[in-house]
């Protein structure tokens, strides 16, 4: 089974290739940790657990 080519304008270049050049560009230093997520996650689930109880009210 062949691998599809992806196109980068008029350059054709296989799943290899890209893939090889997305690790050549490495990681993310913006990128948020698992606890940074986890965090967050647990902010907004509260935010949005106390709108729906304050919507009750109305």
């Amino acid at each position: 089974m062949a691998i599809p080519m992806l196109k980068q304008g008029n350059q054709p270049i296989s799943f290899s290739e890209l893939m090889q050049r997305i690790e050549a560009l490495g990681g993310d230093p913006n990128q948020l940790s698992l606890e940074e997520i986890t965090a967050i996650a647990k902010s907004q689930r509260q935010f949005f657990a106390n709108e729906l109880d304050g919507n009750k009210n109305d």
